[in-house]
């Protein structure tokens, strides 16, 4: 045992001498073509996961190893650069001039661009000189870049959701998809505003138990966006549905005042970035307001939010190359409904939201390369619907406890109240460390980190008041208590091993990832990822992917509060209000949804690329299957009601009754059950050409043709009864199947982008 462990000793002795003495410095100074030196600016290899930042004089320093390497210059406000070296010996005052960001240069994108990333598969990137062009408003806007989609003016009124590849879309792929803000997960599982659990999910205009709603970010702050569509790195977990990243300014920039209008939306914004004395780093902030209503002519239903961003990054440790970005977001949100005075019935809805998040991630040279994320938010929720009825009477039922009462009628005209507060919260911690083992042509790369999420609603909950009535066997929902709910919570870790072999005209990259979620106290899920590409002669492009994620139930469908089903015993309704007399039994259902297990998505691509020159071709082919999504299924519930008979009818009051013995009757209603039911299963074929630039013109055109089928399945069973009691003629219930839906979109577009670089126009 000695033996071995001194060779294994000195075996890692000889490796590290080796992959030592094949490696050398390069460093340089990046500046603008001003001259100015570019603090915070990227260096990185890009077939690797070598990268340093520069400092406060534009000097940089990497280690590569012997051979033929790329290095990409990047930093906001300025076009990236590319730099091929050949490294065998070390280099030093390298010189690289990175040109600013405008309308100037021969080369704008304008459009979404599909790019190899480590953050998965079938990535799609947008920049922040095609989210101007599009005069995107808020993230929604920016998607619609994405192949298979259109530019439309979004209904700001309505909330906008993602709907990555695929041709119809349901709260279980919304729900799937995470928005990923600047390394942060943002959750929307504690959110509890749901107006009616045992009816639907839907809390006005806030989203429940269906992901995040797009208005909620907006363009001011935001420098580039990345989509997931195919299969994600097992760094991201908790989806089904793709991934959308989101990367913040954080550099120098100047004093830039938008605005963006339209007959029913106007948006305001303003953003700097200014770079602060000494080592300080910068600092840029970014503030925007949005409001729109209805329609130019109908202003009744109106939306408005505020936006605003703090970031501050800077070098904490120069020798360790130690960055850190402190970011703090605030978002406030209002939809409303105002009261029009030619109404039957009035109706008010107000539905406020304001969001606090605080966000801190860096990076340094640590095990390779260790890098951190903390982020915590806050929500302050508060829903308001109020409702003037004009169809009473109705016997009360505001009944809290399951029984039998005596109770009396509402008005002729009446109005029923619901409040809901909720203060969801969320905590999220990524710890993760990036290693690099070069030798030869032979690149590998390991990936290795831990996750911890945590998600609490502390809110109290929803209340019910004013005339609480209804019709006879109606399905309500009354008080919750928000904080009374077990917190949600996720232990996870994950690794991706990345090995690359590179040769003078071919390029082999494999990715093997697996990742380990532990949610709720109960669910032990495995998530493997792989992935392949082959580069033949620097020309012909064969790529495959597939993967398994998992994406856990929300806290509202865990805990969706109890069901009360309020029916008549007896109704005796006269002209004097003292006399009147209803007697009305409650029954209360309270699911236990512990059989709720988390949705899974199933992906699988295949691709094929060509480029000859400046003529590329990419297509695609994707099967996506997404299973156990969460749906509301109906069962039949028979109740047992007692029947009554008045014995006096006294004067001025309530008339004197009582049960009859052996006088009850069957009656029929149906609950609805939350199941994991629902499936949708897609096939699409994307396909993008991209000709040579006409140069005499500088045109460009743009081709791209989307083709997405997809197919959805509910296990679950709709059930329609009849009003009568069990015995008699007309008491009928019949129990149907789900249909088994099939979309299809076929979607192409040409763009022609005429770009005159001298009038700084597109």
């Amino acid at each position: 045992m000695k033996n071995q462990r001194t060779i294994v000793t000195i075996l890692f002795a000889l490796l590290s001498i080796s992959l030592y003495s094949q490696e050398f410095s390069v460093s340089g100074i990046v500046k603008s073509d001003k001259g100015e030196p570019i603090y915070f600016a990227t260096v990185h290899q890009k077939d690797g996961s070598r990268h340093t930042m520069t400092d406060e004089k534009g000097f940089f320093k990497i280690k590569l190893s012997k051979g033929k390497s790329t290095l990409v210059v990047s930093c906001m406000g300025y076009a990236h650069k590319e730099m091929h070296v050949n490294v065998t010996k070390d280099i030093e005052e390298l010189k690289v001039t990175l040109k600013e960001l405008t309308l100037s240069l021969n080369e704008v994108v304008v459009n979404a661009t599909a790019v190899e990333s480590k953050s998965g598969t079938g990535v799609y990137e947008i920049g922040e000189q095609a989210i101007k062009q599009v005069q995107a408003m808020n993230l929604s806007d920016i998607l619609k870049l994405l192949p298979g989609k259109q530019f439309t003016p979004a209904d700001m009124n309505s909330v906008l959701q993602a709907d990555i590849r695929t041709a119809a879309s349901s709260t279980a792929n919304n729900f799937g998809t995470s928005v990923i803000l600047d390394g942060a997960q943002i959750s929307n599982d504690a959110n509890m505003q749901a107006q009616n659990p045992a009816i639907s999910l839907s809390g006005g205009k806030e989203v429940v138990g269906r992901g995040i709603d797009l208005r909620s970010i907006t363009t001011s702050g935001i420098e580039k966006v990345e989509v997931v569509s195919g299969v994600a790195s097992p760094k991201y977990g908790d989806l089904t549905s793709g991934a959308i990243l989101v990367k913040s300014k954080v550099g120098k920039s100047p004093l830039v005042v938008s605005a963006n209008l339209n007959p029913n939306t106007y948006q305001f914004s303003i953003n700097i970035g200014v770079q602060l004395k000494g080592k300080l780093g910068f600092l840029t902030t970014d503030l925007s307001y949005t409001y729109s209503n209805q329609s130019p002519i109908d202003n009744k239903e109106y939306y408005n939010n505020v936006n605003a961003g703090l970031r501050w990054r800077t070098t904490l440790n120069k020798i360790r190359e130690w960055t850190n970005t402190v970011s703090f977001q605030l978002y406030t949100s209002n939809n409303g409904q105002k009261f029009d005075p030619d109404e039957t019935y009035e109706r008010i809805t107000k539905v406020r939201s304001q969001r606090y998040m605080l966000n801190i991630n860096g990076s340094l040279k640590l095990l390779g390369t260790t890098s951190y994320t903390l982020s915590g938010s806050i929500q302050n929720q508060y829903s308001y619907f109020k409702t003037l009825q004009v169809d009473g009477p109705f016997p009360m039922t505001d009944g809290l406890e399951a029984g039998t009462f005596f109770t009396t009628y509402s008005p002729l005209v009446y109005d029923q109240t619901t409040e809901i507060k909720g203060l969801p919260t969320n905590f999220n911690a990524r710890l993760e460390a990036d290693q690099i083992v070069e030798s030869g042509n032979y690149r590998i790369s390991f990936n290795s980190g831990v996750q911890f999420s945590y998600n609490k609603n502390y809110g109290k909950g929803r209340v019910s008041s004013g005339n609480v009535a209804g019709v006879q066997g109606s399905l309500a929902s009354r008080s919750a208590k928000f904080h009374e709910i077990p917190a949600s919570q996720a232990i996870s870790a994950y690794h991706e091993s990345k090995a690359i072999r590179i040769t003078e005209k071919m390029r082999h990259e494999l990715r093997l990832g697996l990742r380990y979620d532990y949610m709720n106290n109960r669910y032990n899920l495995l998530s493997p990822r792989l992935s392949f590409n082959s580069l033949l002669w620097n020309k012909l492009k064969i790529r495959g992917s597939w993967g398994i994620s998992y994406k856990a139930p929300a806290m509202m469908q865990l805990y969706p509060g109890p069901s009360y089903y309020d029916y008549t015993n007896l109704d005796y309704y006269a002209n004097d209000l003292r006399e009147r007399l209803a007697i009305v039994s409650t029954y209360i259902y309270q699911p236990n949804n512990k059989h709720l297990k988390p949705s899974k998505g199933d992906i699988k691509e295949i691709g094929i690329d060509w480029s000859e020159g400046k003529f590329k071709i990419r297509t695609t082919y994707y099967h996506k299957t997404l299973s156990n999504g969460i749906y509301h299924s109906s069962e039949l519930l028979v109740l047992n009601k007692q029947l009554y008979r008045i014995i006096d009818k006294p004067v001025g009051r309530q008339p004197i009754v009582q049960p009859i013995e052996g006088e009850s009757v069957k009656i029929l209603r149906k609950i609805n059950h939350m199941k994991n039911i629902y499936t949708a299963t897609t096939d699409g074929v994307e396909l993008m050409i991209s000709p040579p630039k006409i140069e005499a013109t500088n045109t460009q055109i743009d081709i791209r043709l989307t083709y997405i089928e997809t197919l959805e399945s509910d296990d679950g069973f709709g059930l329609q009864i009849s009003s009568y009691p069990v015995g008699e003629a007309g008491a009928r219930y019949g129990v149907y199947e789900r249909p088994i839906d099939r979309s299809k979109l076929s979607n192409g577009n040409i763009t022609i982008i005429q770009h005159i670089p001298s009038l700084r126009l597109v």
